[in-house]
């Protein structure tokens, strides 16, 4: 992968858990773990039925430079889209890049 395919600005956030103060519930918090240029593109897609109705997931592929607090605990948001991160690779496990398996959320 040659840097200059990396051309979409993402945000990689992770997620905290705080306490509701006026109920004391659990309140999922996503906050931005940093900035990449990234390589996304599409890979599959598929159509499936979920009660009456027909749904449409898409998975990607993103290709970002190496940043060892990134898991599948986190998700990519790039604009308004975003994507729940469904497997990371150390490319060549050389520290340099990563390849992340996402699912696009509708």
């Amino acid at each position: 992968m040659q840097v200059g395919q990396l051309r979409h600005l993402v945000e990689l956030q992770n997620y905290s858990t705080t306490v509701n103060s006026d109920y004391g519930e659990p309140v999922k918090n996503w906050t931005k773990i940093a900035y990449a240029w990234a390589n996304i593109k599409p890979v599959s897609g598929q159509v499936k039925e979920q009660g009456n109705r027909e749904t449409a997931s898409v998975t990607h592929s993103i290709v970002i430079r190496y940043n060892a607090d990134l898991d599948e605990n986190c998700r990519i948001k790039w604009e308004d889209r975003i994507f729940e991160i469904i497997a990371v690779q150390n490319y060549q496990e050389r520290n340099i890049f990563m390849i992340v398996t996402a699912q696009e959320q509708k």
